[in-house]
């Protein structure tokens, strides 16, 4: 590594970048365990509340129960996008073909399907999975036996 290059990987532009990027991903993950913080409550009162007062269906704890699980899936998503910002960014730093716009614009791919797609590489997802499949099969046991 030659004093331009040293000079170009020590840059505060490219420290900002690379800390602009992590900060990204540590909100992401924040949502993402905020969602699970959440959910587990919110489904379980409206569940034991629709158990012991009969008032309420059971099926209407599905509908925070897929919620959340939809809303964490997409940060989880999310998250998993900006981490692969941030391995492309180092891996074109390291290959020296980075370029001005690559260290001074973060763009983040913005459509419908894009999103639609980090949903779903979250909802496959094992730390998602693990969380929400339990929680809705319990659900849909416990209406299909007639609470």
């Amino acid at each position: 590594m030659n004093k331009q290059e040293l000079e170009l990987h020590e840059s505060p532009a490219v420290i900002k970048h690379i800390e602009i990027l992590q900060e990204n991903i540590t909100r992401m993950a924040g949502n993402s365990a905020a969602c699970k913080t959440w959910a587990i409550p919110v489904i379980t009162g409206i569940v034991a509340f629709s158990i012991e007062k009969l008032c309420i269906p059971i099926w209407v704890s599905l509908i925070p129960a897929i919620m959340f699980f939809l809303l964490d899936s997409f940060y989880l998503g999310l998250e998993r996008h900006f981490i692969n910002q941030q391995l492309e960014f180092v891996s074109k730093l390291s290959n020296n073909t980075i370029g001005i716009q690559d260290i001074f614009i973060i763009k983040s791919k913005r459509n419908i399907w894009i999103h639609l797609k980090f949903m779903l590489s979250g909802m496959v997802s094992f730390s998602t999975a693990i969380v929400y499949l339990p929680i809705i099969v319990l659900i849909c046991y416990l209406w299909r036996i007639g609470y």
